[in-house]
């Protein structure tokens, strides 16, 4: 995860994010590391770190069955958008993240 589910913050209008008061993310930001959907999306012309793509984009990368199970898992079916990286690393030091799981070896 990254964005504003990260910070806490809003990222268009710096609320805190507060599920008593109803004050949710617009959307989620979940990085991918992929290296053949990166490569999918530069064929496509998308430039794979900026979002919200489109479903057309979304179904292209085949990414839409995910992004549907985890938008109907939030709460609110809040949309979810894709950001997707070559490797771990490289998702690090683009930024802050929350890993689903572990994601190196110790």
């Amino acid at each position: 995860m990254e964005g504003s589910a990260l910070s806490g913050v809003k990222y268009a209008d710096d609320l805190a994010l507060d599920a008593r008061r109803g004050i949710y993310p617009k959307d989620y930001d979940v990085a991918v590391v992929s290296s053949k959907i990166l490569q999918r999306a530069e064929q496509l012309g998308l430039n794979a770190l900026n979002g919200p793509h489109t479903a057309k984009q979304i179904s292209a990368l085949g990414l839409a069955e995910a992004r549907d199970i985890l938008s109907k898992a939030s709460k609110g079916g809040i949309p979810v958008n894709f950001k997707i990286y070559r490797s771990v690393d490289d998702v690090y030091d683009y930024a802050k993240t929350i890993p689903f799981a572990p994601w190196r070896n110790p």
